[in-house]
């Protein structure tokens, strides 16, 4: 995969002036590399989670118990569209 791995994490920028945040940067914890910046809580959240939520996809797919079709047929659409 190419995405950067590991847990991800939210920081608030403070803007300067009025003391309000400004932006939300997510970025790794381990390698400190920047993901991605809102403005937005609820996207940020999400975005953040991605790589819990792609790993947990990829375990459920490949779970040999009965799992319906179109669940299947959705977390395969999700998988590969995070990782093409």
């Amino acid at each position: 995969m190419k995405h950067t791995k590991g847990n991800w994490k939210i920081t608030k920028s403070i803007a300067p002036f009025t003391g309000l945040v400004d932006e939300l940067e997510i970025s790794s914890n381990e390698s400190e590399e920047w993901i991605a910046l809102c403005h937005n809580e609820a996207n940020a959240k999400l975005i953040a989670a991605a790589p819990d939520l792609l790993e947990a996809a990829i375990q459920l797919l490949s779970w040999k118990g009965e799992t319906p079709q179109h669940c299947r047929e959705q977390l395969e659409k999700a998988i590969k569209k995070a990782t093409l």
